[in-house]
């Protein structure tokens, strides 16, 4: 009896068809995608001070960035050193920091430079 009954399930699984898979006809119907990637850094331009000034005590630093997908992040470095200055947005393009110069003897010099960064990552520095 149990061999009639095991041959009885052996016949069952095999003559069971599986489900046809259907598969969609493919779409005549094309849809044009436009990928556009930001590879542009963004453009900064200085305001003030202007190249070669004499400054004192604490001073206004502003300058103008630009980028179309939109600013992240703008530094500035002097001496080529994070200074660890934030910036003060004035607007949704300008920005300024307060720079605090009194640690520096009369008469030397400081290279300042500002970097940005937009929200797709491309940096620049001015």
């Amino acid at each position: 009896m149990r061999i009639g009954y095991l041959f009885g399930i052996i016949i069952f699984l095999f003559s069971c068809k599986e489900a046809p898979i259907v598969v969609p006809p493919p779409s005549e119907e094309e849809i044009p995608v436009v990928v556009e990637v930001d590879s542009t850094p963004p453009i900064i331009k200085w305001i003030s001070p202007r190249f070669d000034a004499v400054v004192k005590e604490i001073i206004t630093i502003e300058c103008q960035v630009i980028d179309t997908g939109g600013v992240a992040l703008v530094e500035l470095f002097v001496d080529s050193l994070l200074s660890g200055i934030n910036s003060n947005s004035t607007s949704d393009t300008t920005f300024e920091f307060l720079w605090q110069t009194t640690s520096f003897t009369d008469g030397s010099e400081a290279q300042l430079n500002i970097h940005a960064s937009d929200n797709k990552g491309n940096d620049t520095v001015s």
